[in-house]
């Protein structure tokens, strides 16, 4: 927890742009695959080393140009270096330079000098895309389900007359598969093939254009079809697999309208154009719409006059579009709610801000975050932090040695919550966001990436100061690194001072956002028998006042009252302490009532974690849990709990006093 909350935070010591692919079978919708029974069968064959290779969280690297900072990997003058030489558009460097956003004298947004994503490999492949729709899978073209590969395991082949380096793209292409999720390659010739429905492996060989189908087909081979002149990049093999898999692209998606706008006039066809029409049986969209995601269409793709073909509503995540190289972490996320990775687990975590939990049975976090439940950051040890907003308040961020100069070798992640339905302002206070930058080629070379989409899906990037922006939920994560290019160190002015802020909350001159002093005494309940709203923030739970009327189970309350709150889908909840609320002893108590065979409820104590977990229903009754516990100021309290099969799980008269429990 952070200790000075006065320096929360930073200061606590101190053209076209994709391509698409054959998409022969026109559904989006993952089918469910549940039976991995024979999986361990599966995977006693002999595999190559790509796929024996066990999944190594610690070597993910989310963004190719992270890969730069390692040890070994490092040296000066790293995007000095890119200028210098021939402008790659498809290299680490160009990919991170996309995600700055600069700003020209009148204030007007603009990307890095020499930085044009519409020059990328990816747009070539772009141009040379083909629909073609065999008659011997027409029917299958347009069936209500994709057929998934079943176990996640796929059998491939690739084309002997590859040569070195095109069969080394693909096999990175298929380890972003193998070490981020729980899809397992295995060459055909190995494939455990009397364990399996059918007789189909991926053949990736040359074609025409960039080009896959949809899923699993019924024929084989399946061809993955790749032009020797454009296809082969590691985002354009893994875009294809994705595809394969059985996803389509972002801009297809039915909810597409919420985020972008298609500029049909400059595109080919116009609506008739099938790479960019909504899908007419619609997509499962169970993850937020991702703009950095490998199947996201460039903002020119198909464009007949070198105009945009889409726009996002919110233009500053334009310049996240293509920016990567492999999975991003909703990618991730997306494959393993479709292939079940996760089905196999026991007693699974309860993941925060953006986590989920992955074939591992373990939670994946989005980079930057860490712990169990992704609770806490990756940070350095004296900067950044984790802390939470009430529906009116404010805390300020600084840079490491705010008011002087910030240190460099510096990589500092804070995460800020505010209550469910609460949107969070950040703003640049008194013009104080000055860090170093390379004016001849106006290009950050330290920066402030801000998530306020949400944790799970990479920022923009700034270095100058910005118009205030506000979150989409209620999280707020922001990164900062002087570490990439740690040897330009920052001038005597160079530093930054934001403020992220709820309902309207300022603070006073000279004040930066301390906050009033608890009540000395306290006691405060939620009992769910009225239409008066809860103190704590609440997400997932329905109410209902009078369970007996509508023949609710249980139809009463944890104390014989008439109402609870309660979930009865395979969903999550949560009911969380404001910041700040707290502050001596208390005593916490409340009533669960749980029913199912994969249901769990538990209570987690920032900067502790999980303190008390139950996972087996106690029974047709309702049971009562009473902790003491003690708080300090910043200290959150959440109960949470999770279903992950038919039945339900109630709470009720969740209180908290003053004083340990007797």
């Amino acid at each position: 927890m952070c200790k000075d909350r006065n320096h929360f935070l930073f200061s606590f010591v101190q053209g076209r742009m994709f391509f698409l692919c054959l998409c022969l079978l026109i559904p989006t919708i993952f089918a469910s695959y549940d039976n991995r029974s024979d999986l361990q069968k599966l995977f006693k064959v002999k595999k190559n080393y790509e796929e024996t290779k066990e999944n190594d969280e610690k070597n993910i690297v989310w963004r190719d140009w992270e890969q730069l900072e390692k040890a070994g990997k490092w040296h000066k003058n790293l995007i000095k270096d890119w200028y210098n030489r021939a402008h790659k558009q498809d290299d680490a460097i160009a990919n991170l330079l996309q995600t700055m956003i600069m700003f020209d004298k009148n204030g007007k947004p603009h990307m890095p000098n020499g930085i044009h994503p519409s020059e990328k490999e990816s747009a070539k492949a772009e141009s040379e895309d083909k629909h073609v729709y065999p008659k011997a899978d027409k029917k299958r073209n347009f069936a209500e389900k994709v057929q998934l590969w079943e176990y996640g395991y796929i059998p491939y082949s690739i084309n002997p007359q590859f040569n070195s380096t095109q069969t080394k793209i693909v096999q990175l292409g298929m380890n972003e598969f193998t070490l981020k999720t729980c899809i397992r390659f295995v060459q055909k010739d190995y494939a455990a093939w009397s364990y399996l429905p059918h007789n189909t492996y991926l053949y990736f060989t040359y074609g025409k254009s960039c080009s896959s189908y949809v899923g699993r087909i019924r024929s084989s081979p399946q061809n993955i079809e790749l032009n020797p002149t454009s296809c082969f990049t590691k985002r354009t093999i893994v875009h294809e697999i994705m595809h394969a898999l059985g996803q389509v692209h972002e801009q297809q998606r039915k909810d597409r309208d919420n985020y972008i706008t298609m500029q049909w006039n400059n595109i080919a066809d116009g609506r008739q154009n099938q790479n960019m029409e909504k899908l007419a049986i619609g997509s499962k969209d169970r993850t937020h719409y991702d703009p950095s995601s490998v199947l996201q269409y460039g903002l020119w793709a198909f464009s007949t006059n070198r105009g945009k073909t889409m726009s996002f509503h919110d233009r500053k995540l334009e310049s996240l579009v293509g920016s990567s190289t492999g999975l991003t972490h909703l990618d991730v996320k997306e494959i393993t709610l479709a292939y079940n990775c996760a089905a196999g687990c026991t007693n699974k975590p309860y993941c925060r801000n953006g986590g989920f939990v992955g074939n591992g049975c373990r939670c994946v976090c989005p980079d930057g975050l860490t712990g169990s439940e992704c609770q806490d950051v990756e940070s350095d040890s004296d900067c950044g932090g984790v802390a939470t907003l009430g529906r009116v308040g404010y805390t300020d961020l600084k840079s490491p040695n705010f008011p002087n100069r910030y240190p460099v070798d510096k990589k500092c992640t804070a995460i800020i919550t505010a209550p469910e339905g609460t949107k969070i302002k950040l703003e640049v206070v008194e013009s104080r966001l000055n860090l170093k930058k390379d004016l001849q080629r106006n290009a950050c070379l330290h920066w402030l990436e801000v998530r306020y989409v949400s944790p799970e899906i990479i920022g923009p990037k700034f270095c100058t100061p910005f118009s205030p922006i506000e979150t989409e939920g209620n999280t707020l994560m922001i990164r900062f690194d002087s570490r990439f290019s740690k040897d330009y160190y920052p001038d005597s002015n160079q530093m930054f001072h934001l403020r992220a802020s709820t309902g309207g909350a300022t603070a006073p001159t000279g004040q930066t956002g301390v906050p009033p002093p608890p009540p000395t005494s306290f006691d405060k309940i939620c009992s769910f028998d009225t239409s008066e709203s809860c103190w704590m923030s609440m997400s997932g739970l329905h109410i209902v006042q009078y369970a007996s009327r509508w023949g609710m189970t249980p139809s009463y309350g944890a104390r014989s009252t008439p109402g609870y709150a309660y979930i009865n889908s395979q969903t999550s909840f949560s009911i969380q302490t404001p910041a700040n609320a707290l502050d001596g002893e208390y005593c916490l108590s409340f009533g669960f009532y749980m029913q199912g065979t994969t249901v769990s409820i538990g209570l987690h104590y920032s900067g502790y974690g999980s303190v008390w977990h139950r996972s087996n229903p106690p029974g047709n009754f309702w049971s009562i849990v009473s902790i003491s516990l003690r708080a300090n100021q910043g200290t959150v309290l959440t109960i949470y709990g999770q279903l992950e099969s038919s039945g339900v799980i109630a709470v009720d008269e969740v209180r908290i006093r003053s004083n340990s429990c007797t």
